[in-house]
């Protein structure tokens, strides 16, 4: 399974640097290292907003898994 920030790089363009690649997502350059470094950001609200701006799902993007909808029998009226 792969990290976080494994799942960010995949959306890193070839040959560009990890300051231009920060600076076209949004984020620092001091941000990426932590998230090298195996954390994550805090904010939900930031992570969907990465998502978006990387044109992936949230969930894919925190937990290296799309969202799954709820079995239709599990539900009750």
């Amino acid at each position: 399974s792969s990290t976080f920030y494994e799942r960010l790089l995949s959306h890193r363009m070839d040959g560009e640097s990890l300051t231009a690649f920060a600076a076209r997502i949004g984020v620092s350059e001091s941000a990426l290292n932590r998230w090298a470094r195996g954390r994550r950001p805090n904010s939900p609200f930031f992570l969907s907003a990465l998502a978006e701006r990387l044109g992936v799902g949230v969930c894919w993007l925190a937990y290296g898994r799309e969202a799954v909808a709820p079995d239709a029998s599990r539900i009750r009226d």
